[in-house]
């Protein structure tokens, strides 16, 4: 504990209605002690008393801490209230102050000052031998000005003794001299202790119990951190956003609202204690980003400056996925597409968000950070079709607003058939006729595509080129399925070769058909066209295209759970047997199965095997 200074030689400050008084001497011989006013307090003597506590009556201002002021009623003769004496400090001094009311005028004030109890003598100390002594003072009010480094939690014990005399002594006729004070001694107690002093006997005496309390502020801004970076930086405040103080326990204790600026301000916050600020509810359409959550206080010990809150915008952004059906790169009426996967990214190409658009097409990310950069990109087209609009995704700089419209179009080129490599009903009709010169056609003789199916083969007594030349085709997937190589489940001699790779859900895969590479080599093979595989949910989609000079006659899809779906006499598959068969094909340039996989669960992988009957060799 920091103590009060040496005792000494100790100028003392005069303070009486705001005018300067005499400077306090040693002794109070330079004035004669006036004569006694009928109900005065002239000629009395007045101490303190511990006979109770002090009443907390506001604050002393200062730089940082602010500091309590304490009062106490001055008791004139014991009993008679002649008074206030009130105690504070700053950083450098300790505050006596005497204030008589009007009802006597102060000749003397003598102060001791103890900073432990043992210290206090049991018998009244001599007022004229205190340390700190102002006399021929004829004045209402006097305060001791004590020089002393004092902190927070420091207790003094004070005995503050005054001789009052009869009031409009010296140059003070502003009081009627009726409180009946003049002449007594008086002792600042207890102001809550009705009586004052009734047991004190003869040299009656008493002290009060001083504690230094420090009072501290907390401020800062409530802004929006426009930079999201969580820093003040001359950006704007929010006016009017409410701010709570709280106790260690949570309890609300205080409670103010931003000005103009976002500023808040809580005064004369006791020291010494645990709190938090919060902001109750952040504006509109920001989050946090600064103190997220509060800022805490351990054991206040000093003003608490620039606790700041930022929020930063959040928007939103939507848009729809559809189907550009006429390949104009805008939506325009045109349907969306359901369970399209979109992801939002930030500047970096991080993927931050990802959403599904509903069953109109549509998509939206809520709350993005306003002020970053971004891109939105659709995960995975529908199978089959091309990108339009944004085909490369769309990138926001910078963004400042709500951005609606970001739409994805996606265009399905529609399948073609040639009428002239087509005909396999032997009727010509309308338009094969206007396709193939007219309506004297004869598919016998019109065959354009150079192989014969097995419809003109019947129709045409097997007119033609040669069709008697057929090899088996698979999708050359997965060769860790074949032969000696099969690892799964012990199914060694696997002949069934044709496995597209296992797909995930939204996956699409482009392979080759190879026709005649008898039990997995490659290199006895020939390539006759090609597949693409896609998986939609449980959807499986394959669409085939065999090259010119080759046809396909049937196909065969199997699309499941299993790796090798059980058939007789071991891990294969008869391909009359798969999920899809297609019948009797004869065709060329395009064909699409749809197969739903059997036994497979959201998250499981699929298997296909595709199978086929190649013509043309």
């Amino acid at each position: 504990m920091r103590r009060l200074t040496a005792l000494g030689s100790i100028l003392f400050m005069l303070a009486a209605c705001g005018e300067d008084r005499n400077p306090m001497t040693s002794q109070a011989t330079d004035v004669p002690a006036p004569a006694a006013k009928p109900g005065g307090n002239g000629g009395e003597t007045a101490y303190t008393s511990d006979a109770g506590s002090g009443t907390f009556v506001g604050y002393n201002e200062t730089d940082c801490p602010d500091y309590g002021i304490t009062e106490y009623t001055l008791w004139a003769g014991k009993t008679n209230d002649a008074g206030t004496v009130t105690v504070t400090n700053d950083d450098d001094n300790l505050y006596v102050t005497y204030n008589t009311n009007g009802t006597a005028d102060l000749g003397e004030v003598h102060v001791y000052v103890w900073d432990d109890l043992a210290d206090i003598p049991s018998k009244r100390p001599a007022p004229g031998h205190a340390p700190y002594t102002a006399e021929n003072i004829n004045a209402d009010s006097y305060t001791v000005t004590i020089p002393s480094s004092l902190e927070c939690g420091d207790v003094l014990y004070i005995s503050t003794h005054a001789a009052l005399v009869a009031d409009g002594a010296g140059d003070d006729d502003s009081d009627d001299g009726t409180g009946g004070n003049d002449g007594e001694t008086a002792y600042a107690g207890g102001s809550n202790t009705e009586g004052g002093f009734p047991t004190g006997r003869g040299a009656w005496w008493g002290y009060v119990t001083y504690t230094v309390e420090c009072f501290f502020d907390i401020s800062g801004t409530v802004y929006e951190d426009a930079d999201n970076n969580a820093d003040l930086n001359d950006e704007t405040g929010f006016e009017g956003i409410v701010v709570n103080l709280l106790d260690s326990a949570g309890n609300v204790i205080a409670t103010t609202t931003t000005d103009a600026d976002g500023g808040y301000l809580f005064e004369h916050v006791p020291g010494g204690d645990d709190y938090s600020v919060v902001v109750v509810e952040g504006p509109a359409d920001h989050i946090a980003t600064e103190n997220d959550g509060g800022f805490s206080i351990s054991e206040l010990t000093d003003c608490a400056t620039d606790v700041d809150f930022g929020f930063v915008p959040v928007y939103d952004i939507s848009g729809t996925v559809y189907d550009d059906a006429d390949n104009n790169s805008d939506l325009n009426g045109e349907s969306g597409l359901e369970g399209i996967v979109v992801n939002l990214l930030d500047g970096d190409g991080n993927v931050i968000a990802t959403t599904t658009t509903d069953a109109d097409g549509n998509y939206l990310f809520e709350d993005v950070i306003g002020g970053g950069d971004y891109s939105i990109v659709v995960d995975a087209g529908p199978a089959g079709y091309d990108a339009t609009e944004n085909a490369g995704g769309f990138v926001i700089t910078d963004l400042g607003g709500d951005l609606s419209g970001v739409d994805f179009g996606y265009y399905l080129e529609p399948v073609t058939f040639d009428p002239c490599d087509t005909n396999v009903d032997g009727i010509v009709d309308a338009a094969e006729a206007a396709a193939c010169g007219g309506p004297n056609f004869d598919p016998c003789d019109a065959n354009e595509d150079g192989f014969v199916d097995a419809v003109e083969a019947d129709l045409c007594d097997g007119g033609g080129p040669d069709e008697s030349g057929h090899e088996t085709a698979f999708v050359a997937g997965d060769y860790s399925f074949c032969g000696d190589n099969a690892p799964v489940d012990g199914a060694n001699d696997f002949t069934r070769w044709g496995w597209g790779n296992t797909l995930a859900d939204g996956q699409s895969v482009t392979q080759d058909v190879i026709a005649g590479a008898g039990r997995c080599d490659q290199n006895k093979g020939t390539v006759v066209g090609g597949v693409t595989i896609s998986r939609s949910g449980d959807d499986i989609t394959v669409s085939a295209t065999f090259g010119s000079g080759f046809h396909m006659d049937v196909m065969h899809v199997y699309a499941g759970g299993t790796h090798y779906p059980a058939g007789s006499g071991g891990p294969t598959l008869a391909p009359g047997k798969y999920t899809y068969n297609s019948g009797v094909l004869s065709q060329e340039t395009y064909q699409t199965a749809t197969v739903t996989a059997e036994s497979v669960g959201a998250n499981d992988e699929i298997y296909v095997i595709v199978h086929m009957d190649a013509g043309g060799f």
